[in-house]
């Protein structure tokens, strides 16, 4: 009969082999953490047209590594505005936040840095209609427009207060019936100054052109000025010699803005036409 075998104990090396390989990964990733933040290897993948790896470089740096008026910025790398979407395009399909049925304000909302110097509807109106906009902080009228049909634009005449909120309704003026109702926020001087130097300082930490205004855009998209990310958005992506990942990045970030701003349908329209 063969003797049982016998289980030789094991060597230190042996009883560690199961943790070798997490144990490296924790050290690798303390590691990369460790390192300084390189500007000039961000801006190397910005010129090598690798905008996804900038912006993962960036949400991976520890926050005490990148300028202070920037360290708390989401650059929405790739998985997390796939999320984003995705979330939009199922909203947008079951229970959108924005109806075609009625006229919609799509400019001024949210957060201005700069007084705003006209309004616009999403499309052209096919009634006549009055905007009327009230200080939500006073408790008074600021101004009353009349919108003719065949307009989407109407040039402002009011005089803004810094710091102040806005509401803004849209009334048929032959029924007098509200069809559209918004607001707006007039970001106060020192706050503008503020994010208005954030911008600037993530607008230098990539070589200029697109890229630099890929990041400008993302910094006003976090603090909520989506009008402005929006238009730096446009400007990227219609940059003949902006890289297609970069433009494919902006398209989305344009999405994700006008989201935010309640206008799912237009969101899902601006990423599929």
């Amino acid at each position: 009969m063969k003797p049982p075998s016998t289980r030789l104990p094991k060597s230190r090396f042996g009883k560690l082999r199961p943790w070798i390989l997490p144990i490296a990964f924790v050290i690798t990733i303390f590691a990369v953490m460790d390192r300084p933040f390189d500007t000039a290897a961000l801006r190397g993948e910005f010129r090598a047209g690798q905008t996804e790896d900038a912006l993962r470089y960036l949400h991976s740096r520890p926050s005490d590594q990148l300028p202070p008026d920037i360290a708390a910025v989401n650059w929405w790398p790739h998985d997390a505005r796939q999320q984003r979407i995705q979330l939009l395009r199922e909203q947008a399909a079951t229970d959108p936040d924005e109806s075609l049925a009625y006229p919609t304000i799509v400019s001024p909302l949210d957060a201005w840095r700069h007084p705003p110097t006209e309004f616009q509807l999403r499309e052209p109106s096919d009634k006549d209609l009055t905007l009327n906009i009230d200080s939500l902080d006073l408790g008074l009228p600021v101004a009353k427009l009349f919108i003719p049909a065949g307009t989407q634009r109407i040039p402002s005449t009011a005089l803004w207060v810094p710091g102040t909120s806005f509401v803004m309704s849209i009334r048929e003026n032959e029924t007098g019936q509200v069809r559209a109702l918004a607001r707006f926020h007039l970001l106060a001087e020192p706050r503008a100054e503020e994010l208005g130097r954030a911008m600037r300082t993530a607008h230098n930490l990539a070589p200029g052109g697109a890229s630099s205004g890929l990041l400008t855009a993302l910094v006003a998209l976090n603090y909520e000025i989506h009008a402005e990310a929006i238009e730096r958005l446009n400007a990227v992506i219609i940059d003949p010699l902006a890289p297609t990942e970069t433009v494919t990045i902006a398209r989305e970030l344009r999405a994700i803005a006008l989201a935010e701003q309640g206008l799912d349908i237009t969101a899902v329209a601006s990423l599929d036409n």
